[in-house]
Formats: structure tokens, C-alpha cells, sequence
């Protein structure tokens, strides 16, 4: 049995709730700015998953816009564009539509029995009509999608298939753009349908991210506790007491990195998955540990372990690939170094604090108040002495804490053991190009839990290019 796919429902409304009006043509909800995040989403998906009535209603493409990211999909051997899923009661679907004729990728339509065989016989060709029972199910749909292979799917309309999967517990995270206007109209369809929904006020999503994009506002929610198996490229973290530019909203804790809406249009009129919203159900994937709980008990045993190099593995497994919390806050940090201003002497580095609540405590980079400050120093002095959030914390750097250095006193390294840190992850490996390095030993030496993720090494040296050749180091 496969793990089902990683679930996101996207969904644009107005400030009032609306995701449509009552008008005959598509109401405009998303802002450029928008549009061209979510495409970006759409190209680290598998499938997108649309119902019915917004393919008639909306004929949408579902295709991805910019031919770099289909380039680079194609480059990791995947498809240039998504699976196309939809789902229909009636089976009614124009096979000119261009969900059948746009793009080369593949077209999965589930289709209830009643209507199977016309739907089979009026798509021949131009999709693949699967049997989806006398009333399609999210789970049937779900379930078949992860037999397919499909491990990450982007449901963006319409409002009410999004209802039945949010409210069958199916969901991973959510996201809403708000725009800035009212409809007011009580004939046009909202967001969420009344029913039962697993998350009430006794049980409540968190939010993850607040961004501003051109004229409206997303806000990102997680619902579940699985990982995102591909979370995109994070956006900036401003440093504190930087000015931020238009559009930059402080964000609330985002360990995990995700996706992206778009708009949602109503469901199939008349269609099973219409009427029928099923009350609160915790699925049997949401029990278990907190990731948080996981990756504080691999940390108790890497320091457990950290006196005796002989000591055996305490799993027999094979090797774990990077944390995903890691790869996201290291992209961070490689972000932060691009605003290092230029030095021939120096490299650009970003460096992030965060707590044991995955909350951003602190950013720097390079020369960021001072010609002479490093990263994670510029990061450490905007938090107070003796602050007892960093006894849990994690500081994260593009670039190995160096354990020597002429323009100040004292090195990174034995800044950050003063502070109080225990835990450190950093990108690249200082090479022996202006000075020893060696701050990851320094600070192994000092108890502190050190780790070094090659797999970002290369972005790290890209940024600092102008001093390590073309090749880097």
C-alpha cells in the first residue's frame, strides 16, 4: 500500500469569503505576483486536481507557464507539466476543453458509474476515464492517485471539492489568498460549505507563512503533521531592524515549506461529491510522533553518542538524507547572502536563529551593519545576552562558523558557544582560502551539535564565485 499523496488545497477569496461572483465570466481574484508563485508550485507537483465544474466553467490550462521551470522538470525526468485529475458525477465534459487539449501531460478523469460508459466512449483519446463507484469518494480518489505513483498534489478548485477533502481529513496544508474587496453577493459560492471539518475551534491549524503578493495576502496553514515530500524554494527572511520592502510580512513559525493557491470555482452542480461533506474523522496517517519529537531525539542521540567516535550506530538503517527542516532554513540562509554587499576580501554568508519552536529568532549576513561583521555575528547581536531561547535553538549558516579571524577578537565559533547555542548546521565547508577555518571542530569540541549538509554546498559557493573561481571549492 502506498503513503497517500501530500495534500494542498489552494483557494483565492475576497476579504468577505467569496471565491466567485454570480456574474457569467470569471472573477479575477489573484495578482501577478501571485500567478507566477503558484505556477512555481504547480511545476514541484505531480498532479493538480481541479472538479468538474471548473473545467467547464473556467477552462483552465492547468499547464506550467515558465519554460525554465518545465526545462528543469524535465531535466530531473519528470513530465514538463503535471497529471491533470477531475472529477464528475455527470460525466460532461467537452473533450475540446482545455484541460484535454492543452500541454502534453497526462489527463485522469474519475467518473461516477452511472455515467462511465458515455464518458469512456465522449474522452476516447484524450483522457483516461476511471471507474470511481456509484458516488466518487476522496479516498477512492486519493488512494488511487498513490497507487499511481503520485506522491504530491495541488487541488485548486473548486470550492466545494475542496470542502469534502478538507473536511475528510485528507488535507495537509491549506492555503488562502485573500484580495482586497468585497462581492457581497449571496449568490455567489464561498470558500468552505457548512459541515463538519476535523479542524474546529478545539482543534486548530497553524499558520506558517503571511505573504504579501502584489495586492493580496496569503496565508499558508498546516494541518497535518506529515512532511512536505518537496517543498519549494523559501522566500527571504529579512533581518530584524532592516527595512522591509513592499510586500514583506514577518512570518510565523514555517519548518515545513509549501505551496501555493490560485482560485476555486464552484463544484459540479448536482454532483455526489456536492452534497455530500462528511463530518470530522482523524485519519490513521495524522497518529504518531510530531516530526519536532523525532528530530529532538535523533539530536539526544548524536550528542549521546558525540564522546565516543567508536561507539556503534544506535540504527542499523541506512543513512537518512537532509532533514527537510534543515534544507529549508539553509535556503534560507544562502538567500541572506546574496544581500551581503560585495567584497573581495570577505565571503557572503547569511546565517538564521531559530527556536525550538521553529520560530525565527534572528538573521544576519555579511557586512550587514559593519564592513567587519560575519553572519552569524550580525545574527547573535540582535538577540540580548543570556536570551534562554538560544539554549534550545538552532543556528543555521550558508557557510561553516569560522574558528579564526583577524578583523575582530573573537571567531564565530566561540560566539556562538558563549551564546549558549547547541546546535549549528551550515552548508558549506569554509575552504582554506583566506583563513584556516576550522570552527566546526571548535565547536565539537565544546559539546555542541555540529552538521554539515553538502547537498546545499554548491548554491553557498555559486554566491561566493567572485572568489572561488567558476568551479568553486
Amino acid at each position: 500500500m502506498h503513503e497517500r499523496p501530500y495534500l494542498l488545497v489552494s483557494c483565492a477569496m475576497s476579504v468577505d469569503g467569496y471565491i466567485d461572483d454570480a456574474g457569467p465570466d470569471r472573477l479575477i481574484l489573484s495578482s501577478e505576483a501571485d500567478l507566477d508563485r503558484v505556477d512555481e508550485v504547480r511545476a514541484s507537483c505531480d498532479a493538480i486536481l481541479v472538479g468538474a465544474g471548473t473545467v467547464r466553467r473556467d477552462d483552465p490550462r492547468l499547464v506550467i507557464r515558465s519554460p525554465e521551470r518545465r526545462a528543469a522538470r524535465l531535466a530531473r525526468g519528470v513530465p514538463e507539466d503535471p497529471v491533470k485529475v477531475t472529477i464528475t458525477a455527470s460525466g460532461d465534459l467537452d473533450p475540446a476543453a482545455r484541460f484535454f487539449t492543452a500541454g502534453r501531460a497526462a489527463r485522469l478523469v474519475y467518473c461516477a458509474r452511472p455515467a462511465l460508459a458515455a464518458a469512456r466512449a465522449r474522452l476516447s483519446g484524450v483522457a483516461e476515464v476511471i471507474d470511481a463507484g456509484d458516488s466518487p469518494s476522496p479516498v477512492l480518489v486519493i488512494c488511487d492517485l498513490a497507487e499511481r505513483g503520485i506522491a504530491r498534489v495541488l487541488l485548486e478548485g473548486g470550492g466545494q471539492l475542496a470542502a469534502e477533502y478538507l473536511a475528510a481529513d485528507l488535507v495537509d496544508e491549506l492555503h488562502l489568498v485573500v484580495a482586497p474587496f468585497f462581492v457581497g453577493d449571496p449568490a455567489a459560492p464561498r470558500f468552505a460549505v457548512p459541515g463538519g471539518y476535523p479542524h474546529s475551534v478545539a482543534n486548530r491549524m497553524r499558520l506558517a507563512e503571511v505573504r504579501q503578493l502584489g495586492d493580496v495576502v496569503l496565508l499558508r496553514y498546516l494541518l497535518g503533521t506529515r512532511p512536505d515530500p518537496r517543498p519549494p524554494a523559501p522566500e527571504v527572511f529579512l533581518p530584524a531592524g532592516a527595512p522591509e520592502p513592499a510586500g514583506a510580512f514577518p512570518r510565523a513559525a514555517a519548518p515545513e515549506r509549501a505551496a501555493a493557491p490560485w482560485r476555486a470555482a464552484a463544484s459540479e452542480p448536482g454532483d455526489p461529491i456536492a452534497a455530500r461533506v462528511p463530518g470530522p474523522a482523524r485519519s490513521p496517517e495524522r497518529r504518531g510522533p510530531r516530526p519536532e519529537d523525532i528530530r529532538w531525539l535523533r539530536e539526544t542521540i548524536e550528542r549521546l553518542g558525540a564522546d565516543d567516535p567508536e561507539a556503534p550506530s544506535p540504527r542499523s538503517e541506512p543513512p537518512r538524507g537532509p532533514d527537510p527542516v534543515d534544507l529549508y532554513w539553509l535556503r534560507e540562509t544562502i538567500d541572506l547572502s546574496r544581500r551581503s554587499p560585495p567584497s573581495r576580501t570577505a565571503f557572503s554568508v547569511g546565517a538564521v536563529i531559530v527556536g525550538a519552536d521553529g520560530t525565527p529568532l534572528a538573521t544576519g549576513f555579511s557586512r550587514e551593519a559593519d564592513p567587519r561583521d560575519h553572519a552569524e555575528e550580525a545574527a547573535l547581536g540582535k538577540l540580548p545576552p543570556g536570551d534562554r531561547r538560544l539554549g534550545g535553538a538552532t543556528l543555521y549558516s550558508s557557510l561553516e562558523p569560522c574558528g579564526a579571524r583577524a578583523s575582530r577578537p573573537r571567531p564565530c565559533a566561540e560566539l556562538i558557544i558563549a551564546a549558549g547555542l547547541r546546535r549549528v548546521v551550515y552548508a558549506w565547508r569554509e575552504p582554506p582560502l583566506l583563513a584556516t577555518g576550522g570552527g566546526a571542530e571548535i565547536l565539537r569540541a565544546a559539546g555542541v551539535s555540529v552538521t554539515e549538509v553538502p547537498e546545499l554546498a554548491a548554491e553557498a559557493r555559486e554566491v561566493n564565485a567572485h572568489l572561488t573561481g567558476a568551479s568553486g571549492r
